[in-house]
């Protein structure tokens, strides 16, 4: 019988950390272990996404794994640094030797994760690095995962984006500067149905907000942004 590598998925909700999973659980040599998502420390929502607890506490039930949380403070490195390391012993515990992220070909980000990782002695995987933008959206076409827009940049989309599923029709409606898959931060996803889901995660958007927010880059500059943020509610 094989040994399969133990790993932990990094899980936004969104299309690229869930296309990282689907890669995984494809692979026999590796054994998903739980999710870990970051969410903000004060309104309990998944950074930068802005999806509520509940929902990603929905889409690991219905994948069937545990769901690992991170309350960190926005703009905080420190605190993420802090509540990693404390992730990495937990999971170690469990014999677990790798951790993976839906990084696609941002080298600063990758970079960093890497040096943070190796002063934990904690191997890291990248199921999507090297993907074009254009091959990943193909690979998330073709891999029976659908995903719905829940936050938009405000100076790159417009806010009738939010709330739209994430179709080849929608992409081909994007402006000219907006990367296809959002890797510069341009919008985000929900994925609400996967091949590995046991259910769907039924939900609405009930209406979109304007929100300003102030980050900390990783060089420590600091920029501010506008999203329009869809705000969640449910069938069920």
């Amino acid at each position: 019988m094989i040994k399969r590598t133990k790993c932990v998925v990094s899980w936004s909700g969104g299309k690229d950390s869930a296309l990282a999973l689907h890669s995984l659980l494809s692979n026999n040599q590796f054994e998903v272990v739980a999710l870990l998502t970051t969410f903000d420390l004060d309104s309990a929502e998944s950074q930068m996404h802005f999806v509520n607890t509940n929902f990603i506490q929905k889409q690991a039930d219905s994948l069937s794994l545990p769901l690992y949380i991170m309350n960190v403070a926005t703009g905080m490195p420190r605190s993420y640094e802090e509540e990693i390391q404390k992730a990495v012993e937990h999971f170690r515990s469990l014999g677990v030797s790798h951790f993976s992220f839906g990084d696609i070909h941002l080298e600063n980000v990758k970079q960093y994760r890497i040096e943070l990782f190796a002063k934990l002695n904690m191997e890291l995987l990248f199921p999507l690095w090297g993907m074009s933008s254009q091959q990943l959206m193909s690979s998330f076409y073709e891999s029976g995962l659908k995903a719905r827009i829940v936050v938009a940049q405000a100076d790159k989309l417009g806010e009738e984006y939010v709330g739209k599923d994430l179709t080849k029709e929608l992409v081909s409606s994007f402006p000219a500067d907006v990367d296809v898959c959002g890797e510069n931060g341009e919008y985000h996803t929900f994925v609400y149905d996967s091949p590995n889901y046991a259910v769907p995660v039924n939900f609405e958007i009930e209406k979109v907000e304007e929100r300003n927010f102030r980050f900390k880059l990783l060089d420590g500059s600091t920029v501010n942004s506008k999203f329009y943020v869809g705000r969640f509610g449910t069938f069920d």
